[in-house]
């Protein structure tokens, strides 16, 4: 949109813009900042000193356009302009137009490698009384613009050098920003993540890990583990003794326990003696006692 004189100008962030010079001084003594990221065109149309004085500021664009300064007197005089830098081979600070761009100064990280002059116009170069090319990182090298072609002037005073022709590249490298940042970072991120995390994480960890793993787990787990039973002894025992030599032939029918046991018998007193006899059959028992008494007479 036409903009109004004596105030700055500053595009909003996050789109192109176009800032539209048209009339007297629209645009003079005023600072045109441009949207970082993103494209921006300057255009001072046919008016006398519309962007006279103006200083641009592009630095940050993705790619910048100056269009005009070619129509009326003092359009683009003294007007400082920031470049983007170029990005591999391809320049992104164009300078569209006539012999109006003047007495100016061109800030450009990699000099005149960085600006693009294949659409201007105009007969005069670096003409006026000072017109400047400053490169390299906080603009420590500069020269003045020769007459005859966009390089450094061979003949101007001492203490200038031609190093803004080709200096050593200075690239940026900002990160793009994310088109899709996370709207809730974690609060208690990891401490030391993994330094060796695993190939072929589980697809359907366990819901219920175990509180209290194993610190040493076997290396060799069975492979069909025991089923458990449904009636475990209540008093298992503490301390279990097998047989040395089982046999190899046990019993198909064990005796089945009695529920009446047998009484013991008393060991006999003074002279008497007794015996037992024990007679199991179809896991009863009968018990057939015989008492045999001795009697000694003197």
């Amino acid at each position: 949109s036409p903009a109004s004189a004596k105030m700055n100008i500053t595009c909003a962030q996050g789109e192109a813009c176009t800032v539209i010079c048209n009339g007297h001084q629209a645009c003079g003594d005023t600072h045109i900042l441009c949207p970082a990221g993103h494209d921006c065109t300057v255009n001072c149309l046919a008016a006398t000193e519309s962007c006279r004085g103006v200083t641009i500021h592009a630095q940050d664009a993705s790619e910048f356009w100056l269009t005009g300064c070619d129509d009326a007197a003092l359009q683009c005089y003294a007007a400082p302009l920031y470049c983007p830098p170029k990005v591999g081979d391809t320049k992104k600070c164009h300078i569209i137009g006539g012999s109006f761009f003047r007495n100016s100064d061109i800030y450009a990280l990699n000099g005149f490698n960085d600006v693009d002059f294949s659409q201007y116009t105009g007969a005069c170069y670096g003409c006026g009384i000072g017109f400047y090319m400053h490169c390299q990182t906080d603009w420590i090298s500069s020269c003045r613009i020769s007459t005859s072609a966009w390089e450094c002037d061979t003949t101007q005073a001492q203490g200038y050098t031609t190093l803004c022709d080709d200096p050593p590249l200075v690239t940026l490298s900002p990160t793009a920003p994310s088109s899709s940042p996370s709207e809730a970072p974690s609060n208690n991120p990891s401490s030391a993540p993994s330094k060796q995390p695993s190939q072929t994480p589980s697809m359907t960890p366990t819901e219920s890990p175990s509180n209290n793993p194993s610190a040493t787990p076997s290396q060799s787990p069975s492979e069909m583990p025991t089923e458990s039973t449904d009636s475990p002894s209540n008093t298992p025992t503490n301390a279990p003794i097998p047989t040395v030599s089982p046999t190899l032939q046990p019993s198909m029918g064990p005796t089945s326990v009695t529920s009446s046991p047998s009484i013991p018998t008393e060991p006999s007193k003074d002279g008497e003696s007794k015996a037992s006899l024990v007679n199991v059959t179809e896991g009863f028992m009968f018990m057939t006692i015989f008492i045999v008494f001795f009697v000694s007479f003197e």
